[in-house]
């Protein structure tokens, strides 16, 4: 993708931005442009926070195991239920990247 602004030098030393129809609008153009790609790149990580949360808790509930209560995770007796609970109510994990 090319964005093309245009941009004249003004006598007297100073520096002006000048438009004609046709710049404004290719300019519009390439910032909506710009303006749906960033929209699809937040899309894709809200995706890819979601579907790491719902690995996090597969991983949970892959590694319970059968107690006096029900299904617990870890050893302190907490149960599955209560964890994915908790996960889902405080989850906000951001990629290294993302920080």
């Amino acid at each position: 993708m090319e964005i093309k602004l245009a941009v004249a030098i003004v006598h007297n030393g100073r520096h002006e931005v000048t438009w004609n129809r046709e710049s404004a609008d290719e300019y519009n153009k390439a910032l909506d442009t710009l303006l749906a790609y960033v929209q699809e790149a937040e899309k894709k990580v809200n995706i890819s926070e979601e579907v790491y949360k719902q690995g996090f808790i597969d991983g949970l509930t892959a590694y319970a195991w059968w107690g006096k209560e029900g299904q617990e995770v870890g050893t302190g007796g907490t149960l599955l239920k209560k964890a994915v609970d908790e996960v889902e109510k405080t989850w906000n994990y951001k990629p290294s990247s993302q920080k």
